[in-house]
């Protein structure tokens, strides 16, 4: 019996992550509805939800890349989870809503995602990561810059952007940042 033929399109996995509430699920569907080749669906993993979508993204010399999103959403306390997505990844997105009352727990769910991925074997040279504030309307006076400083977020090494409710995909500028990344890692690789 012949084999099933192989897909002509390397795949590339992408794991939405940050703190509960911060519009993951949101994030990986906007996304999805961008490339418009099917939806996002949605399952049970112990007490929380993944949301996953599959989609082919155009390379620039026509070289597509197929791509598997991944975000779990809802609360979830075990560790598992998180790593389960985590393993494999070719790029990672934190989002977080930048919420000053919640700092703190943001910056807990920063470390708590740093030592994740290490346990996970992710190579934070190899594997790029992006971050995106969430729901900036909501922040009467909101400055980048200044969360930037108060989180620790490396922005000559992190590209970071920031996306309001109505656009969590934020007009599709952090995936193409960590799509364009996940290419010069792979091209370096070649």
């Amino acid at each position: 019996m012949p084999a099933e033929p192989l897909t002509a399109e390397p795949a590339c996995k992408i794991v939405v992550v940050g703190p509960p509430g911060s519009g993951k699920g949101a994030y990986v569907k906007a996304v999805a509805a961008r490339y418009g080749q099917t939806p996002s669906r949605e399952y049970r993993l112990a007490e929380c939800t993944v949301v996953r979508a599959d989609f082919l993204v155009p390379g620039p010399d026509a070289g597509d890349l197929r791509v598997t999103m991944h975000a779990l959403t809802g609360p979830h306390h075990y560790e598992a989870s998180d790593e389960l997505l985590l393993r494999d990844a070719d790029g990672i997105l934190f989002l977080c809503e930048p919420n000053q009352a919640h700092i703190g727990r943001i910056r807990e769910e920063l470390l708590c995602f740093t030592e994740q991925a290490l346990r996970c074997g992710i190579n934070f040279s190899r594997v790029p990561v992006a971050f995106q504030y969430q729901r900036v309307e909501r922040i009467p006076g909101f400055d980048a810059h200044r969360a930037d400083q108060v989180l620790g977020v490396p922005t000559d090494s992190v590209p970071r952007f920031s996306a309001t409710s109505s656009q969590p995909d934020a007009s599709g500028q952090t995936f193409d940042a960590i799509m364009d990344r996940v290419r010069l890692v792979r091209g370096s690789d070649g």
